[in-house]
């Protein structure tokens, strides 16, 4: 009986965990994803005017990946909305050294030309240029999405089989 119990504790912290883990690859991948789809699109992006709120005025590293802190308003409509973002894809290739070199000399108050999305103005970025990145990104991304969703799912697909249909044909329903 209590072999039994361990089994069953044992096969469902396991499932939880692989549940758990193909999930978080999947919102990290999506978020990717998403991203290198807004860089793709980065030419519909419309110019407004923006306003440094805070910055620390130099670039910092974090796994040799350099970024820059910093914040700014813009105003979409007469609605505010602030904004942190220097260029697309900075969060898995971080931002160009000759744009963070020239952001890194704003100061607070200083008013620049920063882009939204057309369709979703909380979205904006300071370059809209993306290079050749968003192309790398969206290659990169699909097939780690697609092996994260089959990760996540053929366990579960394996759950639902023995708890549901494993359990009518034994019950007869």
């Amino acid at each position: 009986m209590i072999k039994k119990f361990l089994e069953q504790a044992f096969y469902f912290v396991w499932n939880t965990f692989w549940v758990s883990i193909s999930l978080a690859v999947i919102f990290i991948n999506l978020m990717l994803l998403a991203d290198a789809c807004m860089a793709l699109s980065s030419s519909l992006w419309i110019p407004t005017r923006a306003r440094i709120l805070s910055t620390e005025g130099a670039v910092s590293r974090a796994r040799s990946r350099p970024y820059i802190n910093i914040a700014y308003e813009y105003y979409v409509d007469g609605k505010q909305y602030t904004g942190k973002r220097v260029c697309f894809l900075e969060l898995p290739f971080g931002c160009p050294p000759d744009q963070l070199e020239e952001i890194a000399k704003y100061n607070v108050g200083d008013s620049f030309t920063a882009y939204y999305a057309p369709v979703v103005s909380q979205s904006a970025v300071i370059f809209r240029s993306p290079g050749a990145r968003p192309w790398i990104a969206f290659l990169i991304s699909l097939p780690i999405t697609w092996l994260g969703s089959w990760i996540a799912f053929l366990p579960g697909w394996g759950i639902l089989k023995e708890k549901i249909i494993y359990k009518r044909g034994k019950h007869g329903k």
